[in-house]
This record gives structure tokens, sequence and C-alpha cells, in this order.
């Protein structure tokens, strides 16, 4: 992974308070996700999380010490370019006063993704693409990239044409259990895996720019949140049969 420059470091101090953090405590078992908010940051110092207080928080607080490993990630929404931070880091102190605040050691390194950008981001969502018609055949698969002028769905053949046919493709939050339904309409499809019956989609989202960040966003943040502690960075991660060559439907 490339080492983060000093305007990378200036980019994530700029975060502002109350923006949505996505917290994973490390431990010997399996790792805890919370959601909480983001306090403040103090440039090369600490990052201040708000203690959570949701029965997800409750059950969690046995595990949240000092010296416990973390990943943070969190979107900037005010950058133009709507940057997505993750990085490791560690519980310095756990301070109660008026409030309970969860004070974190300042990150070292930073991965990041532009989300307004319309490069293409590899993500790894597990989801359903179904037709929107009187049919309703259902492919299960993943999201394997995403952006803003598009993205791509790799899963079960549908058995059929399906360019400039409309779709919605589902994905169900990790956490929470809340579902999240995109509009897209499929331009291309090419099938990459005879022996599995895979089928590389093409998509556009069918929605404003507004819905369409917002929605990106989700699929990115929801990537994010299922990692786990060693697999490879964000960048670098790829699944097998997004390297055959299948283009996206923005390029």
């Amino acid at each position: 992974m490339t080492h983060s420059t000093p305007d990378d470091f200036e980019r994530f101090d700029s975060v502002p308070c109350n923006t949505e953090v996505y917290l994973q405590l490390l431990t010997p078992t399996q790792p805890i996700r919370l959601r909480t908010r983001l306090i403040g940051i103090h440039s090369r110092r600490a990052v201040l999380l708000e203690f959570g207080s949701d029965r997800h928080w409750l059950a969690a607080k046995p595990y949240i010490k000092e010296d416990r490993g973390v990943i943070v990630r969190l979107l900037n929404s005010d950058d133009p370019s709507g940057h997505v931070f993750a990085f490791r880091s560690t519980i310095s102190r756990i301070m109660s006063a008026m409030y309970q605040w969860i004070v974190l050691e300042y990150p070292r390194d930073l991965e990041q993704l532009a989300l307004r950008q319309h490069s293409r981001l590899q993500v790894n969502v597990p989801a359903q693409l179904q037709a929107n018609d009187s049919t309703h055949k259902v492919s299960d698969g993943h999201i394997c990239d995403i952006s803003i002028g598009g993205g791509a769905f790799i899963g079960k053949d549908l058995g059929e044409d399906c360019v400039d046919k409309h779709y919605s493709l589902k994905f169900t939050d990790d956490r929470d259990g809340r579902s999240t339904v995109l509009p897209v309409t499929i331009k291309n499809q090419q099938f990459i895996d005879a022996e599995n019956n895979l089928t590389h989609y093409g998509l556009v989202l069918n929605c404003s720019q507004q819905e369409t960040e917002a929605l990106v966003q989700r699929v990115i943040l929801r990537h994010l949140i299922q990692e786990l502690p060693g697999k490879q960075p964000l960048s670098e991660e790829t699944k097998a049969g997004e390297d055959k060559g299948a283009p996206a439907a923005d390029q």
C-alpha cells in the first residue's frame, strides 16, 4: 500500500464533526462492528469518537478498553471528491465526564477512495439482481465495482438478453439487516464462467445525481464494514472473475 502523504492527512483532518463513523473492534474471536459519530480530530495527536448507547454498544462494552485494536472507516461528505477513509488504530483512552468519548491514536497511515470520481472502485458486496418485469427472475451474486457513472455485477446467468432492461439491485446491510435497492439498467452482459454459470453485467443507476451518490456511498460503506483484518488493501482487492476483461457500463 502506498504511504499516505501530508495532503492525505490534511484532507483527513478536515473531516467535519458529527460525521458517521464505522468502528470495528478487533477481538481474538471475531470483529465487533459499531456505528458512532466523530467528535473531532486533533491533528497528528488523536481522533475522538462518541461512546454510543444503543444495544450494540451495550453488548460490546466489555470489549471496549484501552489498547484495543480497531479499524475505523468514515466518509467526508463535505469534500467535493467524497473521500472515504479507512485506517487502523488503538484505543488510547476512554473519557467519562459530561459525555463519554473514545480517544483513538492518530493514524500512521490511511486508505482512501474518492467516492465522486468516475473511476471504478473495486468492491465485493453480496447482492441480488432481480427483473422488474412479470418474470421476477433473480440472479444471486455480488457487486464487483461501482462508480457514480455505473457499476458491475457478477452472478448466475439470467438466461436471456438483458441489455437495456430495467432491474433492481438489492443488498443487505451486514449489521442491521436493512435492505438497499438500486434501480439499474443493464447496458452490457458477458458470459464469463461456464462451469459456474456466471455472467458479468454492466449497469447504470436510474436515479438523480444526489440519489446516486447516496446509493454508491452505501455500497462502498457496506464493502468497507465487512472487511476483516489481514485482507489486502482496498485498492488491491479483486474477486475471481473480475479480471476477465468484461467492461463496466460507464466505460
